[in-house]
């Protein structure tokens, strides 16, 4: 499974000390009940996973400078 935009997909991926769940697409398409954080594609996390798939290992930098190293362990439509 590939992780292109197509459509919203509910990730989830490891760093070394924690699971991050997160929907990779846009914030309109939840309710403001619903208590998932959104990354766009255009994000620094959100473009280091689109377009790849479950198992691989990327790198985004964080906001504070920080190359932070993620595992995708699920990816699923939303």
């Amino acid at each position: 499974l590939h992780l292109s935009l197509r459509r919203q997909r509910q990730m989830c991926i490891r760093d070394r000390r924690r699971k991050i769940e997160f929907l990779l697409g846009s914030r309109e398409i939840i309710s403001e009940e619903e208590k998932i954080d959104v990354f766009s594609e255009k994000s620094p996390l959100g473009a280091a996973v689109n377009g790849k798939k479950v198992g691989d290992k990327v790198e985004y930098e964080a906001p504070n400078g920080r190359t932070i190293e993620v595992t995708i362990e699920s990816a699923k439509a939303y």
